[in-house]
């Protein structure tokens, strides 16, 4: 007996996703995935408590998100379900840059997403600063810490990665 159902060849992983560089416009959508992929981090709940209005947190995202995609020595990529348009993870990446600071100094680590260290964007700390509710001490202390991990373990000729969101359903 034969079947006249023929399988259908599975769509590989490379035919389903894209992957390209994060915009402002990715923005609003990339909070979402912040919020659900990090939620059950003791250090987001700490640093963000649930007291904070979303809306300001949303504003604050957004900020420091535009602030840090003009950074020279960071690269945010996003990858797209080709299916439903909708992002599904979205990474950031330290990369040496020459306008980051002085490479003899491994000035690229003051170009976090973690953080306000050392002598970082003075933008990006003012938008930090304005997220009434936030545990800014805490924020601090965990961006001071990774930057001296850096420091002592990341070469400037190194990549390094930052971040990974990625929502649950995705990963496998």
């Amino acid at each position: 007996m034969t079947s006249t159902h023929q399988q259908q060849p599975e769509e590989s992983k490379e035919e389903i996703y894209a992957l390209s560089r994060v915009t402002e416009a990715d923005l609003p959508e990339l909070f979402t995935l912040w919020q659900i992929s990090f939620a059950s981090s003791r250090w987001h709940t700490l640093s963000f408590p649930p007291t904070i209005d979303p809306v300001a947190l949303e504003k604050w995202y957004i900020g420091r998100g535009t602030s840090l995609l003009s950074k020279p020595g960071v690269q945010s990529f996003k990858m797209t379900d080709r299916r439903t348009g909708q992002i599904v993870a979205c990474s950031r990446w330290g990369f040496p840059s020459a306008q980051a600071g002085n490479a003899n100094a491994n000035a690229n680590v003051d170009v976090t997403d973690e953080g306000k260290e050392g002598e970082g964007d003075e933008a990006t700390k003012k938008k930090d600063v304005a997220l009434v509710g936030m545990n800014e001490r805490l924020f601090d202390e965990v961006g001071a810490t990774l930057n001296k991990w850096r420091e002592k373990y990341v070469k400037w000729e190194d990549t390094y990665g930052k971040y990974l969101s990625i929502y649950q359903d995705q990963r496998g």
